[in-house]
């Protein structure tokens, strides 16, 4: 009997101990856990990094490398050697040229445009000699508008002048009127606060677009950063 007791006992030990090797599993400890967790984070973010990633421009008139479009509208800036010409993209061949796509009713694109006459100016005194050039929204073509872009205009609406009594100049740089019949911003592939360098080539060097974040020119990376382009685009 006492045999067969402890025959019993061995049996119910060896299989509790079977049971026992055969759980395995162990719980992770807190830190192992934690780093799991951040490398599937940062592995997760890098494939959504890559499979985000945008296509290469490659076609299109905004791509790098991209010619001139070839556009003829008048020039309404009174400043400007051509005064009522009408002309376009052939004037500037064989020379670094930026064209900055704004709205005479926009104070944003105003401003731009000011900062644009500053930076024309800054790298004039520095032997560097570019072609700035603004083409005016199919939706600003009235006079108000274009005044907007010209000249500066006081607290009370109206243009401001100087002692002399001349008016304040916003921007100097030539300016064109799009229109349907021409739709430059369109040949472009632009939009409002769009800004282009095109090389000496006639070719897009840099193309700041809406998409990418506008350019603000008002703050000092902006500025900075326009400037380097056309410096990077001389020949």
């Amino acid at each position: 009997m006492k045999r067969h007791i402890a025959y019993g006992l061995s049996l119910l030990c060896l299989v509790l101990a079977l049971g026992a090797c055969g759980d395995t599993t162990e719980e992770p400890a807190a830190g192992d856990e934690a780093n799991n967790t951040a490398n599937n984070t940062a592995n997760n973010a890098g494939n959504n990094a890559v499979n985000n990633t945008p296509e290469p421009c490659t076609d299109g008139p905004e791509c790098v490398g991209s010619a001139y479009p070839q556009w003829e509208l008048s020039d309404f800036q009174p400043a400007s050697e051509r005064f009522e010409q009408v002309y376009g993209p052939a004037a500037f061949e064989a020379k670094v040229t930026v064209v900055a796509l704004l709205a005479g009713w926009c104070p944003f694109c105003q401003r731009q445009a000011m900062m644009l006459e500053q930076l024309d100016q800054e790298l004039d005194g520095e032997g560097v000699d570019v072609n700035f050039v603004v083409v005016n929204a199919i939706n600003a073509d009235t006079d108000e508008y274009r005044e907007n872009l010209l000249y500066v205009r006081g607290e009370d609406g109206e243009l401001t002048v100087d002692e002399n009594g001349e008016l304040v100049e916003r921007c100097t740089a030539p300016m064109f009127q799009d229109v349907e019949a021409v739709d430059a911003w369109g040949m472009h592939n632009g939009q409002k606060d769009d800004i282009i360098v095109y090389g000496a080539d006639g070719t897009v060097k840099q193309y700041f677009g809406k998409d990418d974040g506008v350019l603000s020119l008002s703050t000092a990376e902006g500025y900075a950063e326009l400037k380097q382009a056309v410096l990077d685009a001389m020949p």
